[in-house]
């Protein structure tokens, strides 16, 4: 949102994407706005929370729906089961996790039926899937207005901590790359920051795992190698729209990132929700 000089941007399930938050705000006084931040989160332990200008508390939003548009759509992804019953056979060993998890609390390994069905009887809601092996990929790519796909960029999760890249590499791989280009075209409606996660197998097939219509939790990576999502957005948002297709693989092979830990310090009562569940007064 643009008013007067003044440029305002929202990021929902913000989270821990402080790295994101900072590269929105030199973005914007790189393109000269007196910028304003946004924030929106389902809970007030987000550090992004205490650190946009303005935060709001808002419910989470789930959709068990993907696995089965990937295969509809002829994207090789894991196989799984929820909410139906198990076959006779299963090859072992299964991952086994809430259905409406996240940051990898809760994953389990099954190593056989005995250990599944232990893990089934305490875990709430569960649902199990095939251990996928191979090498780890997010790949973050941006969607033009127009349904083009203007930028995709691997990376390799080096190393993972709590469902988000720790450590990372991008590669040019062109399979993943082209991989993105179709999820961007298939994808109703697509705009803006999106990242697939995946395993490429020793087969060379990329088995979809994840897909989110939002800034990746390693993107900062991404910026970093030469893609600038945050500009291209803002830029959209002016009507200057970026489809140039040299975009697609202009960007740094071999760029690594090694995330270190950082805080951010509040007061107890500061985590407990006000009666509006927003938030004003922050800084980046």
């Amino acid at each position: 949102m643009r008013q007067q000089g003044k440029f305002t941007v929202l990021l929902s399930s913000a989270g821990r994407r402080v790295a994101l938050l900072r590269l929105f705000c030199q973005t914007l006084k790189h393109l000269g706005f007196e910028g304003r931040l946004v924030v929106a989160d389902s809970s007030r332990t987000a550090p992004t929370f205490h650190l946009a200008n303005s935060s709001f508390q808002v419910p989470p939003c789930l959709d068990p729906s993907f696995p089965s548009w990937l295969g509809e759509h002829g994207f090789p992804t894991v196989e799984q089961w929820c909410g139906v019953p198990l076959p006779s056979y299963v090859p072992f060993p299964v991952i086994v996790k809430p259905r409406h998890g996240s940051a990898s609390v809760g994953v389990c390994r099954a190593q056989d039926r005995e250990e599944m069905e232990f893990y089934l009887r305490r875990i709430k809601d569960p649902m199990v899937e095939i251990e996928l092996t191979g090498i780890e990929y997010t790949v973050n790519f941006y969607v033009s207005r127009k349904g083009r796909v203007v930028s995709a960029v691997p990376h390799q999760r080096m190393e993972v901590r709590a469902g988000e890249v720790s450590k990372g590499v991008t590669v040019k791989h062109g399979g993943l790359m082209e991989t993105a280009r179709r999820l961007g075209e298939a994808l109703p409606q697509a705009f803006g920051a999106m990242n697939f996660q995946c395993f490429l197998g020793v087969d060379g097939v990329a088995r979809i795992t994840e897909i989110n219509g939002r800034f990746g939790g390693g993107y900062p990576l991404a910026y970093h190698a030469g893609a600038d999502f945050p500009r291209w957005l803002i830029e959209a948002a002016l009507g200057r729209e970026v489809d140039r297709p040299e975009y697609f693989d202009q960007w740094d092979d071999g760029c690594t990132m090694l995330r270190y830990d950082d805080a951010v310090y509040v007061k107890k009562s500061e985590l407990e929700p006000p009666n509006d569940r927003v938030r004003q007064s922050g800084h980046v």
